[in-house]
């Protein structure tokens, strides 16, 4: 968490709705570039994460 975050964003939520309601304050507050940033690293992941299975599985990896 960051020190400027509000007191209250830095409690624990209690239930699913809690939680999903205070991820979606954070990420609105969250700039485009960072937002854009954060879906490049997650794609970077997905594509690492099936790069590995494929290997274990047998398939050829893919070029880059």
């Amino acid at each position: 968490m960051r020190d400027s975050e509000p007191p209250e964003e830095r409690l624990w939520e209690s239930g699913w709705g809690a939680h999903t309601m205070a991820q979606r304050r954070r990420l609105g507050r969250l700039p485009l570039v960072e937002k854009l940033a954060w879906l490049e690293e997650a794609q970077r992941l997905v594509n690492r994460l099936g790069q590995k299975s494929r290997r274990t599985a047998g398939d050829p990896p893919e070029a880059p």
